[in-house]
């Protein structure tokens, strides 16, 4: 029984052994697979050194004529009861669309917003209804934008209130690509200077990114607190009219880029 026990533990000893003996060839190529992965190591971390990236932010700014002009008045009526009120705000509304009419303006192109309110005499009873007001919010919306000083001038006439006026684009696609491709170019203008300052080569740009929240088109806003007409001499006499001049809008696109960069001579140590 004990010469079994011994054989069996001699046989167990022997399978072991035999398995974890390799060939000269299994071990030969280990090394070579090991020295190799070693070689690309250090290639990889001499290129890191060799070479670095620089980013650089590029803007692009194009200034375009506007297309399309909004104007917002506001017609406000007051009276004791809300039946005058009506009757009045009627009235002074009709003369108002017959004048944006008369400017060659669509019904389609004209949004009227009526609100009606109690009017309270705070010096005396707050609660106390002393009378009512109809507000109509008009916005206007004109496609010849050098019409606007004609329309301004109407509306003043008629005793409409000007609130503001937007001037904007109909499509800034053409507008943006062309403020992209500056960007891009303002981008590399400034790797070249840096690079050339630096003194190091500047190579090709590895990656680009669009900043999205920059493609926009800035509206120009004028807003009109106590707006006033001048008065011209003409053949007919006298003639009240608005010099009103549009405003450009810009274009704007923003890119980030990042350029690789190569120092010539030796290697910098890594950061």
């Amino acid at each position: 029984m004990r010469f079994k026990s011994i054989a069996c533990v001699s046989l167990v000893f022997v399978l072991l052994l035999g398995s974890s003996c390799k060939t000269q060839e299994e071990i030969t190529q280990q090394q070579n697979q090991q020295n190799k992965t070693t070689q690309e190591i250090v290639i990889k971390q001499e290129l890191e050194r060799e070479q670095r990236t620089m980013s650089v932010v590029g803007v692009g700014k194009v200034y375009a004529d506007p297309d399309v002009a909004t104007i917002n008045v506001s017609v406000v009526n007051q009276a004791e009861t809300v039946e005058e009120t009506q009757q009045q705000s009627a009235l002074l509304m009709e003369q108002v669309l017959l004048a944006i009419r008369e400017q060659g303006i669509a019904d389609s192109n004209i949004r009227v917003q009526e609100v009606t309110a109690p009017v309270h005499d705070n010096s005396k009873n707050p609660s106390e209804v002393t009378g009512y007001s109809i507000t109509n919010n008009i916005t206007i919306k004109l496609s010849n934008v050098k019409k606007t000083g004609d329309l301004v001038t109407s509306m003043i006439l008629t005793g409409a209130e000007i609130l503001q006026i937007e001037y904007h684009l109909l499509d800034e696609t053409v507008h943006y690509q062309q403020a992209l491709a500056l960007a891009v170019e303002d981008a590399q203008d400034k790797a070249q200077i840096m690079a050339a300052s630096a003194g190091v080569d500047l190579q090709g740009p590895v990656a680009m990114q669009e900043d999205i929240e920059v493609m926009q088109a800035i509206t120009k806003v004028i807003a009109y607190e106590s707006p006033t007409v001048s008065v011209q001499a003409t053949e007919d006499g006298l003639s009240p009219t608005s010099q009103i001049q549009p405003s450009q809008i810009t274009v704007a696109a923003e890119v980030s880029i990042d350029y690789m960069v190569k120092w010539p001579g030796s290697p910098i140590p890594a950061a």
